[in-house]
């Protein structure tokens, strides 16, 4: 509940909008070496043609807010360094900013100049999808160096069988899951890629094989090469460090709260750049209104800037007349 009664559930409904995977909308910076001179990582324009091979990740990804540095450092170290744990785990209530902070991070390691050359995206709730399309994206690189395990040979051969006659495609889509999953683990763990990745699954339920079970990725826990790179998993449960302890590997982990005051006002100042810059005592009450909560504050800037509402005063005394409400 937020300070006046409203939840904010409530500034959800009222704004009419539901939050996007993508949900900042910043301002185009003309200098995009700035988004990145903090992290140590160099621009998306001096990369290479082909230098990181990418699922469900855009340069434009790198240009949502940034402000959370204290965040993406815990996280660039933990990808640097070659003795942390393989996993590490973001978690915090819904609409904290997780799949934000996650597809922030994804776009910058795709820029780096580093060891990982393979940046996947995958989301929980798509799961099925997203392993067809890496095994589209991936099956190029098949080679006799991949593996020498027969199982995988087959997977090669299963996907490749009609590729001539233009059927390949097809062929892919009809593959089962377990299929799909088994060559895209196979190519994680082959020679050309093993220890050069990252994999991001974002919004994975609770750890608990029932919960995961429903969302379509019982298989996750047991399954996935967790070892054969590195691996930021999203969720709203901070049990997938406790619960999963008995599954080979530990976790790094991260709590993702509220926006700093400061981050608030300045996310405000990006999203709302028609605002006067002189209104400031307008702004910090309203991310204090709405307890600089990320969730609540797309929402509410979101329907400030469909409705056309003129200043951070206006929009304050809209939240506070409808939060007094009977």
């Amino acid at each position: 509940m937020l300070r006046g009664g409203l939840s904010i559930n409530q500034v959800m409904a009222n704004t009419g909008e539901r939050l996007r995977d993508q949900q900042v909308q910043c301002q185009q910076v003309e200098d995009k070496s700035q988004l990145t001179a903090d992290f140590f990582f160099v621009p998306w324009e001096g990369q290479a043609d082909g230098c990181c091979t990418t699922l469900n990740v855009s340069p434009e990804d790198s240009l949502a807010f940034q402000q959370r540095t204290d965040l993406l450092g815990a996280l660039k170290e933990w990808v640097k360094d070659e003795k942390s744990p393989a996993r590490f785990l973001v978690h915090g209530l819904g609409g904290s900013g997780k799949t934000t902070l996650a597809r922030v991070f994804a776009a910058l390691v795709a820029q780096a100049e580093g060891a990982v050359k393979l940046v996947l995206f995958l989301r929980a709730s798509e799961m099925a999808e997203d392993y067809r399309s890496a095994v589209a994206l991936l099956s190029e690189d098949w080679s006799e160096d991949a593996s020498e395990d027969e199982s995988e040979d087959e997977s090669k051969d299963s996907l490749e069988d009609g590729t001539e006659d233009g059927t390949g495609e097809a062929q892919l889509h009809s593959l089962p899951d377990a299929e799909v999953r088994k060559m895209v683990h196979n190519l994680l763990g082959s020679k050309r890629w093993k220890g050069k990745w990252l994999v991001v699954v974002d919004d994975a339920a609770d750890p608990d094989p029932k919960e995961l079970g429903r969302q379509g990725i019982a298989w996750l826990r047991k399954d996935f090469p967790w070892a054969a790179g590195k691996t930021l998993l999203t969720s709203r449960s901070p049990e997938w460090s406790t619960a999963t302890a008995t599954d080979k590997g530990h976790w790094e982990e991260l709590l993702v709260e509220s926006f700093e005051e400061e981050e608030a006002k300045m996310w405000v100042a990006q999203r709302m750049p028609e605002w006067d810059p002189e209104e400031e005592e307008n702004v910090e009450e309203l991310v204090r209104e709405l307890e600089c909560f990320p969730l609540a504050l797309d929402q509410a800037l979101s329907f400030a800037h469909q409705a056309r509402v003129p200043s951070a005063g206006a929009l304050l005394s809209m939240y506070r007349a409808q939060s007094l409400a009977p």
